[in-house]
């Protein structure tokens, strides 16, 4: 039966985390323009019963322990919750798990020992580094976060398996996220992944926009829905809607956040947009390694129009600036009383609105042109907990193949409880988000530069933002070299892993 040695369950607010996101070295921008994207239709026709038709293994694995390593309670909205449940609440998530974890673990005969007595500053890559250091095997798996200091950490030491070649874990299943399984590899090594083992995280943590269905209406503007099928949701379009939206509320002369805004956003918006044209900091050479493909004539069009819109303070607020106790708390509540008519954010923020009265609708970060092919979706991966089994377990084949088992099984009963029973009924206000939803998390996109930050490339154009500045080129030239130097260095790191 399941043994929690740290129970996660406490009520904890931690949003001030996200304020934290929120090629060659040549001279001028390369020609070519890279765009991988994945077409709406391809969101919104997915399978929610994918793990049918793939027969389940007949497995005993005779009363095993499997001791999981996760972020837990002082981690508050970002705690491991798709591991944490001693008993049934009544909680749609909590009892889903519960249900997962006994399951399984009467089906395969084994028995879940969870330790989540963590926090900021000792988090679970830490007390996996110092374990794995000593040579004891004290964790089956860890789920530290999808950062420089988490999972890429432990990786670039040589701490962890690579799950592409871990006995009984079968990446290739449905229930794993392909597109993080593509495109946080390098060298065609794996270290860490996702899937719908942490979706809920993985979920809170992608990025999407929200609008406000009145202010559409009162202001005679076009369907946002109707845009993103037509593939007419732009950069552009969603300037244009969001000018002469803001007003001054109280009449002092001032719009802060105590009025209205055309766009409630977050520094690392210029992130989004980046990611969201089509555009990547660093892609993959024939053989599977990153090479930086940040700067191009088209990514420097693309950041020349997302700084003129997201720099424009007639139009857009940062809830990062705001001058309040608690910036996150604030953001919901001028989403709530319908104070801007577009909210860009992690989807986290779909739970801030549970108890408002507002009509919102949700959809995807916008293209950069008409002719980009799709819409992509960021998926900020610094409390996303990415799947690791170190190097020191003794029965590599029992903990890929449990792995795998509580992976399929979150499947079955994890993703069903948080999109259909607390996202789509209980968040969701119309069925036309639903399908939106389908779409953003169909095209989510990940980052090796943005995850590891070599050389501080990966938050560059936050903090462009942050500090107001438009000169994508020479700020790009200034830490290229640098983020070149330090990712040549993980990757002879990875090419010395056996």
């Amino acid at each position: 039966m399941l043994k929690i040695l740290k129970s996660a369950f406490f009520p904890a607010v931690i949003l001030l985390v996200l304020a934290l996101l929120s090629c060659s070295n040549a001279s001028g921008p390369e020609a070519n323009e890279s765009s991988q994207t994945t077409k709406p239709e391809e969101g919104l026709a997915e399978d929610a019963t994918k793990e049918a038709e793939i027969p389940e293994p007949d497995y005993d694995f005779g009363g095993y322990t499997f001791r999981v390593l996760v972020n837990g309670d002082a981690f508050g909205d970002y705690r491991a919750r798709e591991f944490f449940a001693a008993e049934e609440t009544g909680d749609v998530i909590n009892d889903a798990v519960y249900k997962r974890n006994l399951v399984a673990e009467e089906k395969y005969n084994f028995t879940l020992e969870i330790s989540g007595d963590t926090n900021w500053s000792n988090p679970a890559q830490a007390i996996a580094a110092k374990s794995i250091k000593s040579g004891e095997d004290a964790y089956d798996m860890v789920m530290p976060y999808l950062t420089a200091e988490g999972s890429s950490n432990l990786a670039q030491q040589n701490m962890l398996l690579d799950l592409k070649n871990l006995p009984g874990l079968h990446i290739e299943n449905p229930w794993w996220d392909q597109r993080a399984n593509e495109q946080l590899s390098i060298g065609g090594k794996l270290f860490s992944t996702t899937g719908d083992i942490s979706i809920v995280l993985g979920s809170y943590c992608t990025f999407g926009v929200l609008f406000n269905k009145s202010l559409v209406r009162d202001n005679n503007l076009e369907n946002p829905y109707t845009l993103v099928q037509n593939g007419e949701w732009t950069i552009d379009k969603m300037y244009e809607m969001a000018k002469n939206i803001a007003k001054d509320l109280n009449g002092d002369g001032i719009l802060d956040h105590e009025d209205q805004w055309g766009v409630l956003s977050e520094l690392n918006a210029s992130n989004g947009m980046f990611f969201s044209a089509g555009e990547h900091i660093v892609s993959k050479d024939t053989e599977g390694y990153p090479e930086l493909t940040m700067y191009t004539v088209r990514s420097v069009s693309v950041m020349d129009k997302v700084f003129e819109f997201l720099q424009d303070k007639n139009t857009v607020i940062f809830a990062n600036t705001m001058k309040v106790a608690s910036v996150w708390e604030y953001a919901a509540k001028i989403m709530a009383e319908g104070r801007a008519l577009f909210r860009t954010c992690a989807l986290v923020g779909v739970e801030e609105l549970r108890a408002a009265e507002l009509e919102f609708g949700i959809i995807p970060y916008p293209k950069y042109d008409k002719a980009q092919n799709g819409y992509n979706n960021l998926v900020s991966t610094i409390c996303v907990p990415g799947v690791c089994v170190p190097v020191t377990v003794q029965q590599p084949e029992t903990v890929g193949a449990i792995i795998e088992v509580l992976c399929r099984g979150a499947a079955s009963t994890i993703v069903p409880a948080y999109f259909e029973q607390t996202l789509y009924n209980r968040l969701v206000r119309d069925d036309e988000s639903y399908d939106m939803l389908k779409l953003i998390f169909s095209t989510r996109v990940y980052d090796l530069a943005y995850i590891y930050d070599w050389g501080g490339i990966g938050f560059m154009l936050m903090h462009m933002n942050e500090r107001g500045q438009r000169d994508f080129t020479s700020q790009y030239e200034k830490i290229a070299d640098k983020a070149q130097a330090a990712m040549e260095k993980t990757i002879d790191l990875y090419r010395d892993f056996q």
